[in-house]
Formats: C-alpha cells, sequence, structure tokens
C-alpha cells in the first residue's frame, strides 16, 4: 500500500468513527481526499532519516538525466544499466522511504 493510500485510509477512518452526519461525512472525505492528493506534507515520508546521498538529490535534474538517457535510443548494456540503477534509485525512495511519488517521478 502506498503512503497516499494509507494516510487517506487513516483520515477516513478518523471521519468515520467521529462523524455521524453522513451528508458532512461526504464532504470532509472529499476535501480529506484532496489535501491527500495535493501532498500538503508527507508525514511518513518526515518520520524516516533520508540517507545523506538521497537528502541531497536533485529530484529534477535526475529525471531530466533520466530522460536523456532514454532520448538518446543508444540501446546498450552499459546504458541499460545506467538507466535499471536511475530506476532503482527513484524506486527505493518512493516505495523503501516514503518519498512522494510527485517528488521522485514528477507524476502528474
Amino acid at each position: 500500500m502506498k503512503n497516499d493510500e494509507t494516510k487517506l485510509m487513516i483520515i477516513n477512518n478518523f471521519i468515520d468513527w467521529f462523524t455521524s452526519d453522513e451528508e458532512q461525512r461526504e464532504i470532509i472525505k472529499n476535501e480529506a481526499e484532496n489535501y491527500v492528493n495535493e501532498d500538503h506534507v508527507n508525514e511518513i515520508e518526515q518520520s524516516k532519516p533520508l540517507p545523506e546521498f538521497l537528502s541531497k538529490m536533485d529530484w529534477k535534474l535526475l529525471r531530466e538525466q533520466k530522460q536523456y538517457l532514454l532520448d538518446t535510443g543508444i540501446e546498450t548494456e552499459p546504458m541499460e544499466g545506467i538507466i535499471n540503477l536511475i530506476d532503482s534509485i527513484q524506486d527505493y525512495a518512493v516505495d523503501g522511504l516514503g518519498l512522494s511519488e510527485k517528488k521522485v517521478f514528477n507524476l502528474k
């Protein structure tokens, strides 16, 4: 389960527990989903210390460098290895450390 899904599940459970009016509950849940989707604060991300090399990572630059490598069209084993390394760093940052997918992958 992704961090955003976990956060929304926790918020929705809280809303269900403490809100008795069904109409009000749905309004609050919609706002909570908007809040989570906009990723104001990633509490899970903030709770884990980042390794130094990741805390100083320029994610925008890494995405641009990865895209540049992909755009070259060069399909050699060393090039695929470098791209796979970048993929692994990005996956670890999101799945292992809880960084926002938007921050790491620039997903819309």
